[in-house]
Formats: structure tokens, sequence, C-alpha cells
């Protein structure tokens, strides 16, 4: 388990969660301090954190909200970089569906529905430290950045840092217009290290 890990799940159990699995403990706590049956509300853990911390700069607030509580990748030692191409100077090492296109030293999405991603070399129930700028204009669902099976985040207008969990899986890194006419615009100087 990462440190940024060690230090969520001493979080987690200080505050109700039995559990010594991170992705547990962190459910039990979810489910804990929003007072919601699994059985009655079987929201993920995902949506139990929009519930938690609004819906606005998703990424943002959470980052926040780990850095106000010691947990934060920014200060952590981080492993190779992982992702080829990141800087989008060739159109080579992504893989593009629907209105996604790489050119001009950036990957592009003309608002069609679809995904841009690349296989990484990942371990699951891992923490990793992602950076992308992105510029465009975002609607709905907007832009949406997942890495295996595990965080999903809304992802905003700016040069954006977070940290980004595989959960039971690994091998991807997706960035996904997820309706047409959802994001229209472009990501570039894309990152992903361990955080060790």
């Amino acid at each position: 388990m990462t440190q940024v890990n060690d230090c969520k799940l001493a979080f987690y159990q200080a505050n109700g969660a039995t559990s010594n699995a991170i992705q547990d403990a962190e459910r039990e706590y979810l489910i804990a301090v929003l007072s919601v049956s699994q059985a009655i509300v079987p929201m993920s853990n995902q949506d139990m954190w929009l519930k938690l911390l609004g819906d606005g700069a998703y990424p943002d607030v959470r980052d926040a909200f780990w850095l106000a509580r010691g947990c934060t990748g920014a200060d952590r030692t981080l492993g190779a970089e992982l992702v080829t191409n990141g800087g989008f100077d060739s159109d080579t090492d992504w893989l593009k569906s629907g209105g996604w296109t790489v050119g001009n030293g950036t990957g592009n999405s003309d608002g069609v529905a679809g995904d841009l991603f690349q296989g990484v070399s990942t371990t699951q129930n891992t923490d990793y430290w992602l950076t992308v700028d992105v510029s465009g204009t975002f609607q709905g669902a907007g832009l949406t950045v997942t890495l295996g099976d595990g965080d999903l985040f809304a992802v905003t207008d700016g040069a954006k840092s977070t940290i980004i969990n595989t959960g039971g899986s690994s091998g991807a890194i997706f960035f996904k217009c997820v309706n047409t006419n959802e994001f229209i615009g472009s990501i570039d100087n894309v990152s992903l290290k361990e955080i060790l």
C-alpha cells in the first residue's frame, strides 16, 4: 500500500471504518458520514464522494479534502513516467474513438462522444499522480478521466493535478467525451506516475 493509501486508511479507521482493506474502509467511512444504507441506496463510492463534496470541480475539491488531512501526492516521491507521448508530439501511442484526433501537439475532441486512451503499466488498488492541461468548452458530464476501473473524475479547464486510483483493475487511462458536444477542446502534457 502506498503512503497516501496508508494515510487515507488511518483517516477512515479513525472515523468509523473497521476494515483493513482500503476500498472497503473507504465505503464504510462514506456510508457512516452520509448516513446512507448500502442495502437501500446502493451508491458507488464515487457517487457518495460527489454527495459528500458536491459535484463542482470534483477533483480539485477532493484533493483539497485530502490535503487538509495530510494525504496528498504532491509532496510524495513519484515513480517513472508511465504515459508515452503525453505531449502528443505525434499521432502515435494513443487509441481514439468517436470524435478524438491527435494533431498540432494536442489530443483533440470535436464533441462527438468517444475515448482517447492508452495502455499503461499500473498495479491494482494503487494511487497515481495524474497531471494534464485541459482547454475547451464543457456541458453535462463534460470530459472524464478513469484509470483501470478505479476513480472517475470530471475534468475542468486548466492545468490539473490529482491523485487517481486504479481500483480493482489496471492497464489503461481513458479520457472520455461522454455524450455528444459535452466536451469540445483539447488536452496536453498528460503525465501519470505512481506515488511511492
